[in-house]
């Protein structure tokens, strides 16, 4: 917490502090959509959110519906709040080509950038050039967007749990 006091002098009053202003950091936790009071809910790890959100997607029916287009910007989207959740790394307000040298140069997903621009070169083809994708094509870009936030979620190692030591 930062306490800042404001000295106002004046005539007669050398170094009266006359306004305070307190600052705190803010709590860990965030709002649900609408706010409001007692809206706070814990945060939730980018990979379980990413998970349910292309659950949610594959169940929505977008694609058999024949919207695609609306399909690929909801899955092009997930994944980009993904980037930013786990590794901030601002993806929504960037172009693919601006995104890539990030992605490229991070330690932990550059690894997975080849997978990830062949993911977002489909997803642009469909956006802005009005490519229409067979439907094996959605299943793979769906199934691709699931392997990339499954190979770089962070994991929970449990002392003994997968390793040799916990193996009976």
């Amino acid at each position: 917490m930062v306490h800042l006091a404001i000295r106002m002098g004046g005539p007669g009053r050398p170094g009266r502090c006359d306004r305070h202003l307190v600052v705190a950091p803010p709590r860990p936790s965030a709002s649900r959509p609408g706010g409001g009071r007692g809206s706070r809910i814990p945060l939730r790890p980018p990979e379980d959110i990413a998970r349910e959100a292309l659950d949610e997607l594959a169940a929505s029916g977008l694609a058999a519906s024949g919207e695609v287009k609306a399909f690929y910007i909801r899955l092009s989207d997930i994944l980009r709040r993904y980037i930013e959740g786990r590794f901030g790394i601002p993806a929504m307000d960037r172009t693919t080509a601006e995104l890539l040298p990030e992605i490229r140069r991070h330690p932990e997903l550059g690894r997975m950038a080849p997978e990830v621009r062949a993911f977002l070169d489909d997803c642009d083809l469909v956006k802005f050039a009005k490519y229409v994708p067979v439907a094996e094509d959605l299943s793979a870009d769906l199934a691709r967007a699931r392997r990339v936030v499954d190979e770089t979620a962070t994991r929970l190692r449990l002392p003994g749990v997968g390793s040799a030591a916990g193996v009976s």
